[in-house]
C-alpha cells in the first residue's frame, strides 16, 4: 500500500518587523505625522514602553484615537514609500529564508503593508524565496487575508504557520485559526508573544528554521 504524501507545509511571513527591519523609518514618519495632526511625539522610549501592549493600547498610550487610524495610514503609507529604500532586511533573515526554502517549505508574504512595496524591498536585496504577497489593505484585517491565502493554496489550517512580531498578528491567527511562532526582534515584546499564545519564540533568525521543524514534526 502506499504511503500518503504529506501536505506542503506554507510559512506565512509578516513583514515590518519580521523580515524587514523598519523601525526606524516607521518611528520617523510617525513623528511627522504626529506634529501634523496634534498628536505627542513617539520617542523611543516611548516605544519601548509600550512593546508589552497590543496595537489598540499602543495607539491609547500615544494618543492617536482609533477613528483616525486611517486617515494616519494613508498620510503614512507616501512617506514610507519614500523612504522605503533605507530598509534592510534583519541579520540572518536571507540566509534563514534560502535555508527554508531548500528544505521544502512553501514561503508566503502576509502584511499590512503595500505589496508593490515589499516586492521593491525583496527586489533590492535578492530575496526570491516568495511565492504570495498578500495585504488586508488595512491594521486589523489580516485574519481575513489568512483565511483567502489558504483557499487559494489549498493549504490546510494545520500545515500553515504564521511567523509575526505583534500581538495583533495572534490575534488574526486565533480568528483564522492558525498557529503563530513569535519573533522577538520585532515591534511587540517576545515573551509577551508567547503569553499571548505563540507556539514558540524565536529569539535570533538563526531559531526559525529548528523551530518550524519542531512545530511541522509535533502534527
Amino acid at each position: 500500500m502506499k504511503s500518503a504524501i504529506a501536505p506542503k507545509p506554507l510559512l506565512l511571513f509578516d513583514f515590518d518587523g519580521t523580515i524587514a527591519d523598519s523601525r526606524p523609518l516607521s518611528l520617523s514618519i510617525a513623528n511627522v505625522l504626529a506634529e501634523k495632526f496634534g498628536f505627542p511625539a513617539v520617542t523611543p522610549e516611548r516605544l519601548a514602553a509600550t512593546r508589552q501592549l497590543g496595537m489598540r493600547e499602543k495607539l491609547r498610550e500615544w494618543g492617536i484615537p482609533l477613528s483616525r487610524v486611517p486617515l494616519f495610514y494613508r498620510e503614512f503609507m507616501p512617506l514610507y514609500r519614500e523612504g522605503v529604500g533605507e530598509i534592510a532586511p534583519y541579520e540572518g533573515i536571507p540566509e534563514t529564508l534560502e535555508n527554508l526554502a531548500a528544505e521544502g517549505y512553501g514561503l508566503a508574504i502576509l502584511s499590512s503593508n503595500a505589496p508593490e512595496l515589499i516586492s521593491r524591498f525583496l527586489d533590492r536585496h535578492s530575496i526570491g524565496q516568495f511565492s504570495h504577497i498578500r495585504s488586508p489593505g488595512n491594521l486589523f484585517g489580516k485574519h481575513r487575508a489568512i483565511r483567502a491565502l489558504l483557499r487559494d493554496t489549498r493549504t490546510t489550517r494545520e500545515y500553515a504557520l504564521y511567523v509575526g512580531d505583534e500581538v495583533r498578528d495572534i490575534e488574526a491567527c486565533r480568528k483564522a485559526r492558525v498557529a503563530m511562532l513569535g519573533v522577538a526582534w520585532g515591534f511587540d515584546d517576545g515573551p509577551m508573544l508567547q503569553e499571548k499564545g505563540a507556539v514558540a519564540l524565536a529569539i535570533t533568525p538563526a531559531d526559525l528554521l529548528p523551530l518550524i521543524r519542531a512545530h511541522f514534526e509535533s502534527l
